[in-house]
């Protein structure tokens, strides 16, 4: 499915430990045609998209003038997307 950007709310503040150089290469590989993977959000009954997975890809696609993305949507609320972006964090051996 493809969401509007300006409508994809984060479920945490900070900056999310962002990878500046992955943003730029993103950045440029979507400035330049290429596919990439999709966020995944979590929607709750209000409608609202909370971002759970894939930070650096929405700020590469804002930034290459993109105003929508593909995500995978998955019922359910902030909280849940939270917890499903801690795991994916650890997964990739983050914090």
């Amino acid at each position: 499915m493809r969401i509007p950007i300006e409508k994809i709310l984060s479920a945490s503040s900070g900056d999310h430990g962002v990878d500046k150089n992955l943003v730029a290469d993103l950045t440029a590989l979507i400035e330049h045609g290429a596919t990439i993977l999709p966020v995944v959000v979590f929607t709750d009954p209000g409608g609202r998209h909370w971002l759970a997975d894939g930070y650096c890809r929405l700020l590469a696609s804002r930034k290459a003038g993109q105003v929508e993305i593909e995500a995978q949507g998955i019922s359910g609320t902030k909280e849940d997307a939270i917890s499903y972006r801690d795991g994916a964090l650890r997964a990739q051996g983050r914090r």
